[in-house]
Parts: structure tokens; sequence; C-alpha cells
């Protein structure tokens, strides 16, 4: 039973990656950067590169880099808060929006296909079960890394 779940895991991110890639090409994006304006459009508390590396479970150069790409090319503004100038929080600029925007058509338009013929109930229970074994699995991590240490 398990088994079979963890074998069918890499073809749901193959899938998924190849759905996304046209929304990459057309924004001249990476796919981690495209990942980044999910997390800063979709979940506002993601505003800074450290709660990106701790939550999407990304390595502090790779989002170091992407922001930085993706300032650059204006999908991006960085800015301070308050007197805080340690801090550099970030947003979508309008460009960002829209290929955000375009990738989460992408992203509902895939997930639509994959949830083809599941009741609204039954779609509920596998979120639950998803946020169960995230949370599990964040547990885990916690564990495994205060061992090492």
């Amino acid at each position: 039973m398990y088994r079979k779940m963890w074998d069918d895991i890499p073809l749901v991110k193959r899938l998924y990656d190849y759905r996304m890639q046209p929304v990459c090409e057309q924004y001249q994006i990476t796919l981690t950067e495209l990942e980044i304006l999910f997390a800063i459009g979709g979940r506002p508390a993601l505003d800074t590169n450290k709660e990106m590396v701790k939550r999407r479970n990304l390595t502090k150069s790779l989002v170091s880099t992407s922001v930085k790409r993706l300032a650059e090319r204006g999908y991006v503004n960085q800015t301070f808060r308050g007197t805080n100038r340690k801090t550099i929080y970030l947003e979508l600029s309008e460009e960002g929006k829209q290929a955000f925007r375009c990738g989460r058509q992408a992203q509902m338009a895939l997930f639509s296909a994959l949830f083809h013929g599941f009741r609204p109930v039954e779609i509920r229970r596998i979120n639950a079960s998803l946020d169960r074994i995230a949370h599990n699995a964040e547990l885990l991590s916690i564990r495994d890394v205060a061992k090492i240490l």
C-alpha cells in the first residue's frame, strides 16, 4: 500500500513540472523562480528569504539567487519595513502578479485533471491526509536534525 503511493509521487512531480514549463518559458524564469512567485503571491507570510528557506525546503543560496534574479527582471519588489534595515521583505510587482496568475491557471488546470471524478469531500480528505503526512515529516526532520547536532 505505502510503496504504491511513494512510487507514484515522482510521476505526479514530473507531470507538474511539465505543465509548469510553458509558464516558465513564457516569462523566462526557472521552475524554482516560479515556485518562489507562488510562495510570495499565495502565502503572504512567506515574504522573506528566510521564511522561504524554512517553509519551502529550499537552500539559502538557491532562494537568494532566485530572488535576486526575479528582482532584477522586475518580478519581485524588495523593501524594508519600518526601521528594520536587516530584513528585506518581498512582494510581487505587477509583472510578478501576472506570472503568478498565469502559473496559478496552469496549476488549477492540472489539479482539475488530476482530481477529475473526485467528490469535494474526497478532495478534502486527501488534503487533510497530506497535511498530516507533511506534519509528521516535519516532526521527523526536526528529530533527525536534533540527533545530528
